[in-house]
């Protein structure tokens, strides 16, 4: 179990690069897709590239399209 805030997702790519992935349910309310203070602590403690915070299939298309432009 990882819990503490770890985000929902490990998104490795092009051998080297990882993404921590943090979904929120963008039907939801802004109060309601708030990051737990768990989460909050974990991604400002983070070292390593941004936690991404997706909360619909545009946030996706727009991260792949990002990490597509990195890899070039």
């Amino acid at each position: 179990m990882v819990g503490n805030g770890f985000p929902d997702l490990i998104v490795g790519r092009s051998f080297e690069i990882t993404d921590l992935i943090e979904i929120k349910n963008g039907g939801k309310p802004p109060s309601e897709r708030r990051l737990t203070p768990d989460e909050e602590r974990f991604k400002n403690n983070w070292l390593g590239r941004p936690v991404r915070i997706i909360e619909s299939v545009d946030d996706v298309i727009a991260h792949n399209e990002e990490v597509s432009c990195e890899d070039k």
